[in-house]
């Protein structure tokens, strides 16, 4: 009888442990489904960010391809307006990226393409001056 009872006491407490380990087990399971939704979210959330990154990085290679390209059409004009002056290069440009770098060499061109004009009608204006000169005297 005393073996009966004892069985039965280990039975009892076999099933509660078997119980509270159910439990455990699907607290577990719950929680493994909520960090692993979580966890694609911020899979989601990082491949969003990487598309925009290189979106931008696109972007920005072409505004500096077209920064260039202007850049290279104004160096023309200074080349025409005034034939022997000096054009910069990109190695004498100072800038963290490409793209800087690329927009300093413009501003430099457009202020080298200012400075080669305000000559040529500097001496555009004593040209004139000197034909009325002549024309008058």
């Amino acid at each position: 009888k005393q073996n009966l009872q004892m069985r039965e006491a280990d039975s009892s407490n076999m099933a509660v442990e078997r119980d509270a380990l159910r439990e455990e087990v699907q607290k577990q399971g719950k929680m493994t489904e909520s960090l692993a939704s979580r966890l694609e979210a911020l899979q989601h959330d990082h491949d969003a960010q990487d598309a925009r990154q290189a979106a931008l990085q696109a972007e920005i290679a072409s505004a500096q391809a077209e920064v260039e390209h202007l850049t290279q059409e104004v160096q023309g004009l200074q080349r025409f307006v005034l034939p022997n002056a000096r054009v910069d290069s990109a190695e004498e440009a100072t800038g963290n990226t490409a793209l800087q770098v690329a927009l300093h060499v413009a501003r430099h061109a457009v202020a080298q393409l200012k400075l080669a004009c305000e000559a040529k009608f500097e001496t555009l204006g004593r040209l004139n001056q000197q034909l009325r000169g002549r024309l008058e005297g």
